[in-house]
């Protein structure tokens, strides 16, 4: 730990920074989300553009070649981030919510299995846990935008309450350095 960490001060400012952008994150979800696509575009132009500009400078005809069309397609994928951040929430989590739905028919078949071979009941709780994976995989599918809602919001309730437990450590400390 350096000094900045173990301060008073230093607790004190990543408390409330934490609990300034967990209550942000609480009331305005949506904005988050939409924010955090944009820099995540911008990022991954700039990526492009540097891809691009390093494979003028290669030596390599192959290699030159796979860079120029990799920095293209990171261009043109950040541009797409930028311009419609709505639709790849939507891509990202109905995408998400069939993997969660293949991976509660996948448990649901194991436990299938394990009934048929020792002669279980059918409703055994790994088939009803199955169930519920399932139910909950469309509702990521077929409800992106309240799920995507739903993470932040979780993520800015985690926020405020890590930022409230270090402005009280930092108030706990005193004025020493320690």
């Amino acid at each position: 730990m350096n000094t900045y960490e173990r301060s008073r001060a230093g607790m004190l400012i990543e408390g409330f920074a934490a609990v300034i952008l967990g209550l942000y994150m609480l009331m305005n979800p949506a904005g988050v989300t939409t924010f955090a696509i944009g820099v995540i575009g911008w990022v991954v132009v700039i990526m492009g553009v540097l891809t691009l500009l390093s494979s003028f400078r290669r030596f390599s005809a192959l290699f030159a070649q796979a860079d120029f069309y990799v920095g293209v397609i990171e261009f043109l994928f950040g541009l797409l981030l930028i311009s419609m951040p709505g639709m790849f929430v939507v891509w990202l989590f109905v995408i998400l919510g069939f993997g969660i739905v293949l991976s509660g028919i996948t448990s649901l078949q194991v436990a299938s299995l394990l009934r048929a071979g020792t002669g279980m009941p059918i409703f055994t709780p790994r088939v009803i846990a199955s169930s519920i994976v399932i139910l909950l995989g469309l509702i990521v599918a077929a409800a992106p935008f309240m799920v995507a809602d739903f993470a932040v919001v979780l993520a800015g309730g985690a926020l405020v309450f890590g930022g409230i437990t270090k402005i009280s450590e930092g108030f706990g400390r005193g004025h020493e350095q320690a």
